[in-house]
Protein backbone atom coordinates (compact mmCIF):
# COMPACT_ATOMS: atom_id res chain seq x y z
CA UNK A 1 0.00 0.00 0.00
CA UNK A 2 0.90 3.54 -1.11
CA UNK A 3 1.31 6.51 1.24
CA UNK A 4 -0.79 9.12 -0.16
CA UNK A 5 1.63 11.99 -1.15
CA UNK A 6 2.23 15.10 0.79
CA UNK A 7 -0.11 18.01 -0.26
CA UNK A 8 1.55 20.56 -3.02
CA UNK A 9 -0.03 23.48 -4.86
CA UNK A 10 2.06 24.38 -8.26
CA UNK A 11 2.01 28.00 -10.25
CA UNK A 12 3.06 28.11 -13.44
CA UNK A 13 3.13 31.45 -15.34
CA UNK A 14 4.13 32.07 -18.29
CA UNK A 15 5.25 35.74 -19.46
CA UNK A 16 5.11 36.64 -23.63
CA UNK A 17 5.81 40.06 -24.83
CA UNK A 18 3.44 41.74 -27.31
CA UNK A 19 2.86 44.59 -29.10
CA UNK A 20 0.34 45.97 -27.02
CA UNK A 21 2.22 44.43 -23.35
CA UNK A 22 2.81 41.83 -21.58
CA UNK A 23 0.77 38.60 -21.87
CA UNK A 24 0.80 36.76 -18.55
CA UNK A 25 -0.53 33.35 -18.29
CA UNK A 26 -1.16 31.58 -15.13
CA UNK A 27 -2.00 28.20 -14.37
CA UNK A 28 -2.67 26.90 -10.92
CA UNK A 29 -3.59 23.81 -9.21
CA UNK A 30 -3.92 24.29 -5.65
CA UNK A 31 -3.50 20.35 -4.67
CA UNK A 32 -1.86 18.76 -7.44
CA UNK A 33 -3.24 15.28 -5.99
CA UNK A 34 -6.58 16.66 -8.34
CA UNK A 35 -6.06 17.74 -11.45
CA UNK A 36 -9.75 19.01 -11.47
CA UNK A 37 -8.76 21.97 -9.36
CA UNK A 38 -6.46 23.27 -12.13
CA UNK A 39 -7.55 27.01 -13.08
CA UNK A 40 -5.95 29.06 -15.62
CA UNK A 41 -6.12 32.98 -15.27
CA UNK A 42 -4.61 35.46 -18.29
CA UNK A 43 -3.89 39.28 -17.39
CA UNK A 44 -1.99 41.40 -19.04
CA UNK A 45 -0.29 43.30 -15.11
CA UNK A 46 2.55 41.74 -13.65
CA UNK A 47 1.30 42.76 -9.97
CA UNK A 48 -2.05 40.81 -10.44
CA UNK A 49 -0.21 37.94 -11.63
CA UNK A 50 1.95 38.11 -8.66
CA UNK A 51 -0.54 38.57 -5.85
CA UNK A 52 -2.46 36.09 -7.61
CA UNK A 53 0.73 33.38 -6.72
CA UNK A 54 0.75 35.48 -3.54
CA UNK A 55 -2.86 34.21 -2.44
CA UNK A 56 -2.28 30.49 -3.67
CA UNK A 57 0.81 30.45 -1.35
CA UNK A 58 -1.94 31.91 1.79
CA UNK A 59 -4.48 29.53 0.66
CA UNK A 60 -1.88 26.81 0.79
CA UNK A 61 -0.05 27.89 4.25
CA UNK A 62 -3.71 28.09 5.66
CA UNK A 63 -5.25 24.90 4.92
CA UNK A 64 -1.47 23.18 5.82
CA UNK A 65 -2.19 24.74 9.15
CA UNK A 66 1.43 26.50 9.01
Amino acid sequence: MKDDPSPAAVCVMRIERRKSGLAITVVVNPDIRQTSEERLFRTGDADEAVQLIRDVITVFREDSGS
